[in-house]
């Protein structure tokens, strides 16, 4: 082989990279944006983060029924929701499970916090002032004393009497 056509075969190959690069990597940037997929931990991840549309401590949305026993163990006592889901009531969490699939997650524990600090026993000031305005504000019509917020990532909150008391993670764009 010629020292031109050395040349010219390596140039070549320099050209299919760059190509190839200039398609992946646009398609793995576009990847990263789909809506509504939610990124599921391969283990459960014994921490206290709330991580809106994915997971609250080791408990994660779309986890089966194996996976959830394997993280919790045995409920304290379960039920099924008048939706259809089966619902298990854990000290830390209350999880809906919907065609064998973790579709909810719920906590009371003042323990869990999302990266933004938000915690139960935080005001709705603060969740405001941290977040923004909720995508879908709910308003208990028999008492003024509860009101939610939901936010289209995947979380919703509930106050009573400005207080935080709940937080729930679902799929991410739940806010109907």
């Amino acid at each position: 082989m010629s020292m031109d056509t050395a040349v010219w075969h390596w140039g070549s190959e320099v050209v299919r990279m760059a190509a190839l690069v200039g398609i992946l990597v646009p398609l793995y940037g576009c990847a990263e944006k789909v809506e509504g997929m939610v990124p599921k931990p391969s283990a459960p991840i014994f921490d206290k983060l709330i991580v809106p549309g994915t997971r609250i401590g080791p408990v994660a949305l779309d986890m089966n029924e194996r996976e959830l026993f394997s993280a919790l163990g045995d409920p304290q006592k379960s039920t099924i929701d008048e939706r259809g889901p089966t619902v298990y009531y854990y000290s830390d969490f209350h999880v809906w499970v919907d065609r064998g699939r973790v579709s909810q997650i719920v906590t009371t524990d003042t323990e869990f916090t999302t990266p933004d600090q938000i915690n139960v026993g935080a005001s709705d000031l603060s969740v405001r002032a941290k977040l923004g305005p909720p995508d879908r504000v709910d308003r208990d019509s028999a008492s003024s004393r509860f009101v939610s917020y939901c936010y289209k990532p995947g979380i919703y909150f509930e106050f009573d009497r400005g207080q935080l008391f709940k937080i729930y993670v679902w799929r991410p764009g739940g806010c109907k």
